[in-house]
């Protein structure tokens, strides 16, 4: 089935070529931008630009790639011009486009799930550009995804200063080939409401232990029990069932959200079943919620190595990083680049659940107020700072041309 699958998208890969071949003059004039993230989702940078692009600049052919069938495809379909992930007019756009704008590595590709098929690709615009939005700061040491000479982008995106200094050294970027903007969906934590009493606990993934696709709802029995035997699983079981957590969160009346990383949430309903029955406990499922609007509307963070914290110290809310395998993340996963976390993090490195418990008592009790030593790191690292990103990043791809 799988190759039958395959195989017809590589009929219509090599067929959209040679339509947009064909009507190559008639599509240029249009001025096609693309735009899309992971293929079922609309809530990152690539969702915020085109937002931007709609809403601002309506002279360009904007077109964002999303599946048919995501939960978030209405957000889109209020701005126009959707179109369904993996069909033949995303195959023509994709080699019609003169950007394809992108938030992930794969960089909008139809069929990205299908090795080989790059191979088949004959034709690109003499002016097409490769857009790279990012899905986070670049905090750790990966030459095999920063480096444009062999990813092949045309634009990379900083997020902050920090990191476009670290990564144009690293890399040896020419200026027009990297911007320090801001993320574009930065701008809308400018405007976040006040948050709610809410604690957020939202560790990233480990490689050594994801799924064989993470887009699927529930893990295979044979991964879901490998995950079970995980230190991974054993920690975060036991601080979402410590009876002094949940204390803590009654008489505050707060409540804490378990949201686990895209790449593990088919293993969420393992924690559904391994986690004692409380209010103060909610085990969140991707399509139930959104990963900027919790970050916008959470009091605390709780994470490890996420990339979101950078998000949560934009909004100056304090932080707690839950390391307990660090070692092992370094060996197995990725290794440290420019960002260290006892020198640069905005908030405590903790190993213990007992030490995080604690420490998230005394955050509760001042108010959930950003210590003085973190919130100083955070303005230092956000600069610019303001909710001009997505014009900053439009301009940079305008002057690629120049």
């Amino acid at each position: 089935m799988k190759s039958i699958k395959k195989t017809y998208a590589a009929i219509q890969i090599i067929f959209a070529q040679i339509i947009a071949f064909i009507f190559s003059l008639v599509l240029q004039r249009k001025d096609i931008w693309i735009f899309s993230e992971k293929k079922t989702e609309a809530r990152d940078n690539g969702y915020h630009f085109f937002k931007y692009i709609r809403e601002n600049h309506p002279e360009i052919s904007a077109y964002y790639m999303i599946t048919k069938d995501s939960a978030e495809r209405h957000k889109v379909e209020q701005l126009g011009r959707v179109v369904n992930y993996d069909s033949f007019l995303h195959c023509i756009l994709f080699f019609s486009a003169k950007e394809r704008v992108c938030s992930q590595i794969h960089g909008v590709r139809p069929f990205e799930e299908y090795s080989g098929l790059t191979k088949l690709y004959f034709y690109r615009r003499k002016d097409q550009r490769q857009i790279n939005l990012k899905h986070g700061i670049s905090k750790d040491f990966r030459p095999d995804a920063f480096d444009f000479r062999k990813v092949g982008f045309d634009l990379y995106v900083s997020g902050a200063k920090a990191e476009y200094d670290y990564i144009k050294k690293m890399f040896a970027y020419p200026d027009k080939n990297i911007v320090l903007s801001g993320f574009c969906r930065f701008d809308a934590l400018q405007h976040a409401a006040a948050p709610e009493k809410m604690v957020l606990i939202m560790p990233t993934f480990r490689s050594w232990l994801r799924t064989s696709d993470s887009s699927k709802e529930r893990a295979s029995e044979a991964e879901a029990e490998k995950f079970r035997e995980a230190q991974y699983y054993q920690v975060y079981r036991e601080l979402l069932n410590d009876p002094n957590l949940r204390s803590i969160l009654r008489e505050n009346g707060y409540r804490a959200v378990f949201y686990l990383h895209y790449t593990f949430q088919p293993y969420t309903c393992l924690f559904d079943d391994a986690v004692e029955k409380d209010e103060s406990i909610v085990i969140a499922h991707r399509k139930d919620y959104d990963v900027q609007d919790l970050l916008m509307r959470s009091s605390v963070l709780i994470t490890d190595y996420s990339s979101v914290f950078f998000d949560y110290a934009y909004m100056h809310k304090p932080i707690i990083y839950y390391q307990f395998d660090k070692e092992e993340y370094r060996e197995k996963h990725y290794q440290e680049g420019f960002f260290v976390y006892e020198r640069d993090g905005f908030g405590p490195v903790l190993s213990q659940g007992a030490e995080v418990v604690a420490y998230l008592k005394t955050v509760l009790r001042d108010g959930c107020q950003m210590q003085e030593e973190y919130l100083k790191r955070a303005e230092a690292f956000f600069q610019p700072y303001d909710d001009h990103n997505c014009e900053r990043v439009y301009q940079a791809i305008l002057r690629l041309d120049q």
